[in-house]
């Protein structure tokens, strides 16, 4: 994938996170992953972008709670207990992906690796796919999960929270 695969690695390999969502399995390149937890209350976060779920604290900091499943076409659902966050750091923040099971690190010949331009162009926050025996893995790259005037209205609705 070359440039567009932030988690190519040494000798033509790509170092990626897998965790579920719902029945897709899907993954960010592993220099982006901090940790993951387990899933907290969400709290509202009126005026943020439809792909924010809403506010959560995490050992005291207020991070914006990502659901892709808007943007993968899954139907929306409560939280369970089971569920996990993924925190991941964006250009601007860290930010908490929900996430249905986390599967951990994998890694993966560059081969295996389809940049998202020649699958799927134009699907925001995607950077590429895995081809494996058992089916593909869908690659976000939490650095395009807002597009500008997305990332606009997230620090607007943060910003609003902080001051209540």
């Amino acid at each position: 994938m070359g440039n567009a695969n932030p988690a190519s690695g040494a000798a033509g390999s790509a170092y990626l996170f897998e965790f579920w969502l719902d029945t897709l399995r899907l993954a960010l390149p592993l220099d982006a992953v901090l940790r993951t937890t387990r899933v907290a209350e969400i709290t509202p976060l009126p005026g943020a972008p439809s792909i924010v779920a809403g506010a959560i604290n995490i050992a005291g900091e207020v991070l914006a709670a990502i659901d892709l499943r808007g943007r993968l076409a899954l139907p929306a659902r409560p939280l369970e207990l089971d569920d996990s966050f993924v925190l991941v750091q964006s250009d601007e923040r860290v930010l908490a992906i929900l996430a249905s099971e986390v599967s951990g690190v994998a890694k993966y010949p560059a081969s295996a690796c389809v940049a998202s331009a020649r699958v799927t162009p134009g699907l925001q926050g995607l950077a590429g796919v895995v081809t494996c025996e058992d089916g593909l893995i869908l690659i976000h790259d939490p650095q395009r999960f807002f597009d500008l005037d997305e990332a606009r209205m997230l620090d607007r609705a943060l910003a609003e929270h902080a001051q209540t």
